[in-house]
């Protein structure tokens, strides 16, 4: 109680940009029992809200999914993922798991690590294979890293159509856009 009336008065006082209409996180559902092989492979980030969190990840980001080599022996439900980006001068990555979740009744939960153990978890929330993926999550009065949203497509863009309507869903659920910000996947200086 003390916690959250504390981060209420900073809100008040200071109108922190974390602080606004974010006391609360929108009802998610996840996407539920996907084929774990239709998730293997190189996704681009299109769209994210902007996370402390994630350093350098500005441009030319990337999500590798891979099987583990006993997947197929185990029956498994966990992939192991590269985030992978730059803020054109150095390159930065991220390791995790993207895994199906029993507690959750098969929900799709993608956890990824930084430098200094700092882990954040989303889930996905919507996919088309062919397309896109969209990842999210949301921690209540976590500070200004609360927000997690990652818009990911299998080619360098998406098409206008397609994002514009991810974009209307994701507004109609009751995320906030006005943090959105676009990643450039062409001036990539540095890769890896």
């Amino acid at each position: 109680m003390t916690k959250k009336f504390t981060v209420l008065l900073l809100c008040v006082f200071f109108h922190t940009s974390f602080c606004r209409n974010r006391l609360n996180c929108p009802a998610f559902y996840g996407v539920k029992n996907v084929n774990m092989t239709s998730l293997v492979g190189k996704w681009y980030e299109i769209e994210k809200v902007k996370t402390p969190f994630e350093g350098l990840f500005f441009a030319c980001t990337k999500l590798e999914l891979s099987l583990p080599n006993d997947f197929h022996a185990t029956g498994q439900k966990t992939l192991i993922a590269n985030k992978t980006g730059t803020d054109g001068h150095q390159y930065e990555s991220l390791i995790g798991t993207l895994r199906q979740s029993h507690q959750s009744k098969g929900e799709m939960h993608l956890r990824l690590t930084r430098r200094l153990r700092k882990t954040y978890n989303v889930k996905l929330v919507m996919f088309d294979e062919n397309q896109y993926a969209v990842f999210y999550g949301c921690a209540k009065l976590q500070g200004p890293d609360n927000e997690y949203l990652f818009i990911y497509s299998r080619e360098k863009t998406l098409p206008f159509e397609v994002l514009r309507q991810l974009n209307k869903n994701l507004r109609y659920m009751g995320v906030k856009m006005s943090s959105l910000i676009m990643v450039d996947q062409y001036n990539c200086t540095i890769q890896k």
